[in-house]
Formats: structure tokens, sequence, C-alpha cells
């Protein structure tokens, strides 16, 4: 009886590696596929796939040597389409390797970086008359916050033993390891600049725009919560996105969707950072997504939205934050937070600071 389930147990472990090599297989083709895609793609003429190794045609060999798969796998991906004065790019690779993590670290001057740093992935809106949005992590990173006051739960536990493991006490409390970031994009080529005082807010209550000096006069955080970056140079606005225009039905002609960092925190949670894109005839929309989740202790998001009707001269940036601490959204709720998606967790958190602000083209 003990052969006969040591048999079988074999045969499972068997039937396990061989279905294993089937995925592995499959997901090697996959990858060597992409530049042959691109080509089909270029034949149709409205799209361009490209790929930074020599694209193969379709009635070429499949390479069959892992140096080969290799090269293809490491291809910068790039994907361009031109749409009513607009040109919209997408650039997209593997994670970066050790060389290429010790150049970010040193040009951030980040002693820690995330564990999954999409350093090469980019998307880049550009209009004919200048105006260029881009989304990048070099520029997402250097926006990070400095310093934090989030503990982990077991964080007492740890300090207790600062004193006589030498790893603990290499450890900088007060840096921001979870790697929040106030980075709402890289926005160049505005040609409206505003005179006189800086614009910084909005008050939510009443709608009335602030200004740097104001804000400072009052002290008040309601007064400048809308802060404005320095490469963003456009009027507070009550404007809101037109939801009903993307709910419309509208054939979606390009679609993008880019994790640029992803950090779990050392098994106690998760942080990321992620783009997502699409155009339709009528308008685009992009959204970038700063998600945080400390287990146990916190939910945080920074939604960065871009709109733009293409009938209009200008463009729309919301910018909202939502964060909840773990307890409270949990008693609030009733749901598992460790099981319920991440969009549903977003529409039950309370939003902190929301402000719109108005491009010009």
């Amino acid at each position: 009886m003990r052969l006969q389930l040591v048999s079988k147990h074999m045969q499972q472990q068997q039937q396990q590696q061989q279905r294993m090599h089937v995925l592995w297989t499959c997901a090697v083709t996959a990858a060597t596929a992409l530049p042959c895609l691109g080509a089909k793609m270029d034949a149709r003429g409205s799209r361009k796939f490209t790929s930074t190794s020599k694209p193969c045609s379709c009635d070429q060999r499949r390479p069959t040597n892992v140096a080969a798969r290799q090269r293809d796998y490491c291809a910068l991906l790039q994907y361009q389409m031109n749409h009513n004065k607009w040109q919209f790019n997408e650039e997209k690779k593997h994670i970066l390797g050790t060389d290429d993590l010790k150049r970010f670290s040193e040009s951030l001057k980040m002693k820690m970086l995330p564990e999954m740093v999409f350093g090469h992935n980019q998307l880049r809106f550009q209009h004919k008359d200048g105006l260029e949005i881009k989304f990048n992590t070099f520029d997402a990173l250097k926006e990070r916050n400095r310093t934090s006051v989030l503990r982990v739960k077991m964080a007492d536990k740890w300090a207790k033993k600062k004193e006589t493991v030498k790893d603990l006490q290499d450890l900088d409390p007060n840096v921001d390891w979870t790697f929040t970031t106030n980075y709402k994009g890289s926005v160049s080529g505005v040609k409206q600049k505003y005179k006189g005082r800086k614009q910084t807010g909005t008050n939510k209550n009443t709608g009335a725009v602030s200004t740097e000096s104001e804000g400072k006069e009052r002290g008040s955080e309601e007064a400048v919560e809308g802060k404005l970056d320095e490469a963003y140079v456009g009027e507070v606005t009550s404007e809101k996105i037109d939801v009903q225009l993307l709910m419309n039905g509208e054939k979606i002609d390009w679609f993008s969707n880019m994790t640029l960092f992803e950090d779990e925190l050392a098994d106690n949670g998760l942080s990321n950072l992620t783009v997502m894109s699409r155009v339709m005839k009528s308008c685009f929309l992009i959204r970038m997504r700063f998600y945080l989740r400390v287990d146990n202790v916190l939910l945080r998001v920074y939604d960065t939205r871009f709109f733009h009707d293409f009938t209009k001269n200008y463009l729309l940036r919301d910018y909202e934050i939502r964060e909840s601490s773990w307890q409270q959204t949990k008693e609030s709720t009733k749901m598992d937070l460790f099981k319920t998606p991440v969009d549903e967790i977003v529409r039950l958190l309370p939003v902190k600071r929301k402000v719109v602000h108005k491009i010009l083209l």
C-alpha cells in the first residue's frame, strides 16, 4: 500500500513538471512572438508597434536557443499612435537589472529602492503645439516622501531588538519605506503662465482660489491642499471630468496599462505605482494611481487623472487623495481587506483632498 502511494505521488510530481514545462514554453513563445506581431500591425498602417531588437517576419523560424529567446525578452517594446493632433507613445520593458538599479540608486540618492523597478517604462502624450504629458519611474521616485511616521504592527518588537541586531541598527526609522510619492506626471510645453503670486489651491468648502502667501498667513492646510507644482501651470477650476462622455460606449482605439514600481514592504503590505490610459474618438483619459496597503495599519491612494475632450483647447488634471486606517475601514465595511479588489477598496475610502486644474494647450 505504501509503495502504491509513493508511486502515485511520483507520477503526480512528473505530471506537474510537465505542465510547468508547457506553461514556460508558452510564455517564451509569446515573448518571441511580439516582434512578429508588430510586423503585422505595421502592415495595417494605422498603428505602430516596434521593438529595439531586429524585427522578425512571420515566415521566419522561431529562435530555439536560450540566447535568442533572451534577446527578444530584453527588447524595449514601443507602441505608438497618432490621433487628433496628439501623438501617444508607450515604452515597456522588464524590471531593472543589478547595474541599472545601482545607477538608479546613485542618481536618486536612495539607499533602498522598491523590489521591482520598471525604470524603462514610460508613457508619453504629446500635442503638436508643444504640450507634453509624461510618466516615468525616475521622476516618480524623485517626488517621493523623504520621511514617514508609519510603522508596521511588529515595529515595537523590532525596536526592542535594535540594540542587539546589527542589521536593525543600520536602518533609519525616519526614511519613508512605503515609497509614497506625490508625483502627478511630468508636464512641459504649457503656454500660459501665472502673473504675480503663485496660485496654490482652492478651499474645498467655498471653492475660493488661494495664493501661496495667503495660505501661509492663515496657516491653513485646507487653503493650500491643491498646491501647484512648479512644472504645472494652470488654473484651479470647479469643472469636472465628463464621465458621460467616457461612458458613451465609444470604441477604445488605444489602451495602455503599465507598472512603474512595486514593493511588498517585506510581506507587510503593498506599495505600487501604475498608469492606465485609453483613447477614444472624442477624448482620452489617463489615470496614475499610487496604492499603499500597510497590513493592519493603513490604506492610502493618490489618484491623478488627465482628461481631454478633443473639441476643447484645454485638458483637466484631477488630483485626489484617499486615506483611512485599517481598523476604521474594516469596521465600516465589514469586508476582508486582504481579499477585496483594489478598485473596490478605493471607492470605500474617504476623500481627504481633491483639486482640479485646467491646463491650456
